[in-house]
């Protein structure tokens, strides 16, 4: 994870848990563990961001392949359910330029600056075929 600094111990582990668990609370949305093939693959969802709604996913290497279809379940979530208008999405600038991002149909739109980091933001508008209010 772009943020981690090294392992977690257990107790910031179960608080980070806590706090993904209060998004769901506070907002009827939130980040999922993500299981393929009954193994544990990585974390990710939609959660807010200052205003806005982040797309997040962190798969284990060995199901980067699956970003794609696992994405587009957060989008029907983000656009067909919540009818949001666009969802945020935010990478290191050492992820060769959010390639990844590109071929979803994200632009890139700024830069911000995470817990002392630096990130690229990328915007994805709801496809006419969602039906987004505006």
């Amino acid at each position: 994870m772009p943020l981690g600094e090294g392992g977690m111990s257990e107790a910031n582990f179960r608080e980070w848990v806590r706090r993904k668990e209060r998004i769901w609370d506070e907002h009827g949305f939130g980040p999922w563990a993500i299981r393929i093939k009954g193994m544990f693959a990585g974390w990710g969802g939609l959660q807010p961001w200052d205003g806005d709604v982040e797309v997040a996913l962190v798969l284990m290497p060995e199901f980067w392949g699956w970003g794609k279809a696992i994405f587009e379940r957060f989008a029907e979530q983000a656009f067909r359910q919540l009818q949001l208008t666009h969802v945020l999405a935010a990478l290191p600038p050492t992820r060769r330029r959010g390639r990844g991002l590109l071929r979803l149909g994200f632009t890139p739109v700024g830069d911000a600056e995470i817990e002392g980091r630096a990130f690229v933001v990328y915007r994805l508008d709801a496809p006419p075929t969602y039906g987004s209010r505006g």
